[in-house]
């Protein structure tokens, strides 16, 4: 959006819009989260329903038993009265597809119905834990007519020399039937599953091809990733309805345990695609018709943006570039009487308060460039002429003595040459600084900076350490300047140190040829925000001075090819560290 133009379309189509999306996305977002807790809900409570009718179902069939069983174990009948017993049972419930009685010691068996001896018994381990007094099931299996089948085994004792246990063979086709009938769209089925993680009933048609293709048990692959099968030690628990990931993909979940005698489960499975395609087809609707109308707005906006807005507005941005350009003479025509022809005859009024703003700056400008100019120049020439007077206040009460009068003499030389150096530093600032480096003696200059300085610390009682290492070698550098730079340092630190007391150190040392000279003071620090732009002309900490000290301090080490670093901490003090070589060409 680089035009104005675009900007305000932008505006109005925002300002338009922004409620009936916000609106939207959260009324869209709690539609979705509704259906899909519906969904939820009723592929659980459909697990459930089914799941009791399975329940029902096996817990009736064993209820059967356990009542025939007692029937037969309170009452002495004979071997034809119990025959006739048993097949009216098998007449009279539907699920029981053969009853029979097995006895421990005789191995005598009493069956419903007559057949050939090769029918079909419960295996060995079974029927000797039934004999136990155990009731016992068996896994299912497929008759030779490939019904599915199961084994219920009832302990009945007649007297505890004789036992016997009366086996029932359950017909599993009804419960085949009523998983089947189970409807989960397309792609969805519900299978029982027992807790070695086996199919023992599926609506789908993959699992009722498996278990009748082979004898073999067909494992269920819908379980979740994380738990690729059921462990008896620590059989699955209900779950209620989530999404998972499968070998199968991602799938609507719900689990319902059904019996644990025996230990089966019912299980739902939907594809998410599938359980949830009315979120979606919803979704996209509202979608494209949010969309619709986002077009709508879009093309009227544009329209009201083309005939009302976008004529003031170039004449407003034709007006601002006449300002920029420096023409604040230049006047907005008429823009009518709403918000924008009022901001044009702001706009105009602006301009003429410009012109007489600017000329009124110009003029306070000067003023006050010229006031700090003279405060600065009087600030920083005070201190050489109060050395030249505290040497004149001596020399008065010494005159007799030949060595006050040479100090004195000394003293006005060194101030006088002080002055004409700042002078020459306000040149310099515009022009190339004369270098003129020669062998010197860094350990004398730094002492006799030190000595222009005794008056300005016993005043303030600060204290100057330096001891200058012994032998230091004499160096290459240009005097003046170096003098000019460590007295702005000095300065800088006394000047630091606002109230009475305080040190001053001055630590000299010399490393791979290489100079190293550091002043360091106790005063109130540097502010961090100013540390970057410190060594910049016309920057200060002080309320008074030009800001030049620094800025040519600098300069001058830079002549000699080295360079000046500044650390500080507020209200601890302040560390300058000067840098060169010891000899250059």
């Amino acid at each position: 959006m680089r035009t104005l133009r675009a900007k305000l379309l932008f505006l109005l189509i925002f300002s338009a819009l922004t409620p009936l999306l916000i609106f939207g996305g959260i009324s869209l977002y709690s539609f979705q989260a509704s259906l899909r807790r519906t969904i939820q809900n009723s592929f659980y409570e459909i697990s459930l329903r089914a799941s009791e009718e399975i329940s029902l179902f096996l817990e009736h069939s064993k209820e059967i038993l356990e009542t025939l069983a007692m029937d037969l174990q309170e009452t002495n009948l004979n071997a034809q009265q119990t025959q006739r017993i048993i097949e009216n049972y098998v007449i009279r419930f539907s699920q029981f597809n053969e009853l029979v009685i097995y006895s421990e010691d005789d191995q005598v068996q009493q069956f419903s119905t007559l057949s050939s001896p090769n029918r079909p018994m419960p295996d060995t381990p079974l029927i000797e834990k039934a004999l136990e007094g155990n009731f016992v099931t068996s896994d299912t299996y497929l008759s030779a007519d490939l019904t599915p089948m199961i084994w219920f085994l009832v302990p009945m004792n007649y007297d505890q020399a004789n036992s016997k246990i009366l086996i029932g063979q359950i017909d599993l086709l009804q419960m085949w039937q009523w998983v089947s009938d189970i409807q989960l769209g397309k792609q969805g089925y519900a299978s029982v599953v027992d807790v070695q993680g086996n199919v023992v009933a599926s609506g789908d048609p993959h699992y009722k091809r498996a278990i009748l293709s082979t004898e073999e048990e067909v494992p269920f692959v819908g379980f979740p990733t994380e738990l690729p099968q059921v462990d008896q030690k620590k059989p699955a628990k209900d779950s209620h309805t989530k999404m998972i990931e499968t070998a199968q993909g991602t799938s609507l979940f719900s689990m319902k345990l059904i019996s644990k005698n025996p230990y089966w489960f019912l299980v739902f499975s939907q594809p998410r695609n599938e359980a949830f395609a009315s979120i979606r087809a919803i979704s996209k609707f509202l979608i494209v018709l949010t969309g619709l109308f986002l077009i709508i707005m879009f093309v009227t906006a544009k329209l009201v943006n083309r005939y009302l807005f976008l004529r003031p507005v170039n004449q407003l941005v034709a007006a601002t570039e006449a300002i920029g350009r420096g023409e604040l003479d230049h006047q907005i025509t008429d823009l009518g009487k709403d918000e924008l022809g009022q901001l044009g005859r702001s706009f105009n009024k602006m301009s003429q308060d410009l012109a007489a703003l600017q000329q009124t700056i110009l003029r306070q400008e000067r003023m006050t460039m010229f006031g700090r100019m003279a405060s600065s120049l009087a600030h920083d020439l005070k201190h050489p002429v109060k050395n030249i007077e505290s040497a004149a206040k001596l020399l008065k009460d010494h005159y007799d003595k030949a060595e006050f009068r040479e100090t004195f003499n000394n003293v006005v030389n060194r101030e006088f040459s002080r002055i004409n150096q700042f002078l020459e530093d306000l040149r310099h600032l515009t022009h190339e600084m004369p270098f003129r480096p020669k062998t010197m003696d860094l350990v004398q200059i730094i002492q006799e900076v030190l000595e222009s300085f005794q008056s300005s610390m016993r005043q303030k009682d600060i204290m100057v350490q330096f001891l200058p290492p012994e032998p230091f070698p004499n160096l290459r550098a240009d005097p003046d300047l170096m003098r000019r730079a460590l007295e702005n340092l000095i300065s800088n630190g006394l000047q630091a140190m606002q109230g009475h007391g305080g040190k001053v150190t001055i630590a000299l040392r010399q490393e791979n040829q290489r100079v190293f000279l550091s002043v360091q003071d106790t005063g109130a620090g540097i502010p961090p925000k100013i540390l970057a732009g410190l060594f910049e002309e016309f920057t200060t900490t002080k309320n008074r001075g030009l800001g030049l000290g620094l800025a040519i301090t600098k300069k001058i080490i830079e002549l000699h090819r080295g360079d000046i670093s500044v650390q500080s901490e507020l209200n601890q003090g302040t560390t300058f560290t000067l840098s060169w070589p010891l000899q250059f060409g």
